[in-house]
């Protein structure tokens, strides 16, 4: 009896080792694109998309003074009325003023809330 000779098919282990790696590869590739996006999407359902409540009442506060009337020294007769009606105002009085209108400069900043509440 002839004994039987123990070889390995090595182009057919390199060739697996090769494709086994390249699908590893694959996958890490896919996992790591799918986590990237899975995470920008929570970021932004988590962060971006929420208002934030201080946001909210600022906003809410800087529109009541755009758009109130309101008194700002009732002592010397000085009175607050809605941005509207005051830049319609100073569009009529202009031409009649004989004065161009002025380039418009940015507004002074608005003091951020601390938190602190008065």
């Amino acid at each position: 009896m002839q004994a039987e000779k123990d070889e390995l098919n090595t182009p057919a282990v390199v060739t697996v080792g090769i494709v086994a790696a390249i699908l590893l590869f694959a996958a890490i590739v896919f996992l790591q694109a799918y986590f990237a996006r899975a995470e920008r999407n929570e970021y932004q359902r988590k962060v971006v998309s929420q208002r934030s409540e201080e946001l909210a009442t600022l906003q809410a506060a800087q529109e009541a003074q755009l758009s109130g009337y309101r008194w700002v020294d009732r002592a010397r007769g000085i009175a607050a009325i809605p941005i509207d009606r005051a830049m319609a105002l100073v569009a009529r009085e202009l031409p009649s003023r004989g004065e161009a209108p002025a380039t418009a400069s940015p507004p002074a900043p608005l003091p951020v809330p601390t938190g602190e509440h008065r």
